[in-house]
């Protein structure tokens, strides 16, 4: 079995059919927002900065001759109304609506009065407060996302993310969704997703069809078959996700997997597997006297101890301290027996221990063996064990 006994650097040995392989303490103190430059699984193919997607505000809510050309057009004057000292009223910090002719029309403070012949197809609409966080009337919106907000629209069938500010449209293919806190874990419009990882954790992520792991940070994507699954933490024993497997082995541990129906042990340390046929079982200290993992076969033989095996099979003893390790499908550990005992036997192998004071009766091949005071080994199947008798009188 001395091909089968691990020394202390082949016990560490890291199994290498993995995407990465490293140390606690290296992964402890890993920069996670590098991980996608080292390893796909952690690198989104659609991501975009934030400012490419996020539309910054086109008004400033206190330039109201602003907020008036944007909301007309571009236009300075509405021509179908005039300024008149008996004419409808819009208090200061109010626009108001005019439909004129299929199209909507926004005046600001004053007296207003709609001009012949425009009194016959244009009508007054909604008073409107400038200080509202949403206005919509017709073709208009005008749209104010508050701090820590973002704010979801639609044009043209197209999403659009609106940046804190003031947004002012006229636009018949534009229209407003709904306000989102930017802290928002996940804030998803249509094909847009703005991901927030916290530190620690690493965000589930399927895109294209293939799972994926997010690091920490602010993650902007643009795909319509993208899909988020939740977060999970990243000091969890076993993160799996899809076909990614993250593996902690911790110290004193080895764990348990299986690759295509092939078992393998992990030592100490984090291993990174993307592969739909790997299986995590679980971990085991490596003080327990055995490990058995299909056709692996870990155990430890202490001072004072035999182990008995069987390999093709023969039976084997094994008294030489130490781990040992076999993959194998024709070897199988039975057991661990005391060194003190007097026979030790497994198959045709046996250990009779003589003490002082007595002798052992065997038979060897029907005939009559007698062993002296002292440490046998008996490696034939004829050789027979019967008991001990004492020499003393």
């Amino acid at each position: 079995m001395d091909g089968f006994k691990l020394d202390p650097a082949s016990e560490d040995k890291v199994n290498k059919s993995g995407l990465c392989h490293m140390s606690l303490a290296e992964w402890t103190n890993c920069d996670t927002t590098a991980l996608p430059s080292k390893l796909s699984i952690f690198k989104v193919d659609d991501e975009c900065p934030i400012d490419d997607i996020i539309r910054p505000p086109n008004a400033d809510g206190d330039d109201v001759p602003g907020i008036l050309r944007l909301a007309n057009c571009n236009k300075e004057q509405v021509a179908s109304v005039r300024q008149v000292p008996w004419g409808w009223l819009v208090p200061v910090g109010s626009v108001m609506a005019l439909n004129d002719n299929g199209r909507t029309r926004i005046v600001g403070p004053g007296r207003w009065y709609i001009k012949p012949p425009y009194c016959l197809f244009a009508s007054w609409g909604p008073l409107m407060r400038l200080t509202s966080d949403l206005v919509s009337h017709g073709t208009f919106t005008m749209v104010r996302v508050c701090r820590g907000k973002l704010g979801l629209a639609t044009e043209n069938g197209r999403p659009v993310l609106l940046k804190e500010g003031l947004h002012v449209y006229n636009n018949p293919l534009f229209s407003f969704v709904e306000f989102k806190s930017v802290d928002e874990e996940h804030v998803q419009h249509m094909s847009y997703h703005v991901l927030r990882v916290p530190r620690g954790c690493f965000g589930r992520i399927t895109e294209q069809a293939r799972a994926k792991l997010l690091p920490e940070g602010t993650h902007t994507v643009n795909n319509a078959v993208f899909e988020y699954c939740g977060l999970v933490d990243s000091i969890e024993g076993h993160i799996n996700h899809g076909t990614i497997h993250i593996i902690q082995v911790p110290k004193g541990h080895v764990g348990l997997v299986s690759e295509s129906n092939s078992p393998q042990l992990l030592s100490e340390g984090v291993h990174i597997y993307d592969s739909p046929t790997l299986k995590f079982v679980g971990l085991k200290n490596k003080l327990v006297p055995q490990i058995i993992h299909g056709t692996i076969s870990r155990f430890r033989v202490q001072k004072g101890e035999v182990g008995l095996a069987w390999m093709d099979s023969e039976p084997m003893l094994v008294e030489d301290p130490g781990t040992y390790l076999v993959d194998s499908s024709s070897f199988r550990f039975n057991s661990l027996v005391d060194i003190s005992e007097k026979i030790v036997q497994l198959g045709a192998k046996k250990i009779v221990t003589v003490n002082a004071g007595e002798v052992a009766v065997t038979f060897k091949a029907g005939k009559l063996t007698v062993l002296p005071t002292g440490r046998h080994y008996i490696d034939a199947i004829d050789h027979l064990f019967d008991g001990f008798l004492s020499t003393q009188q």
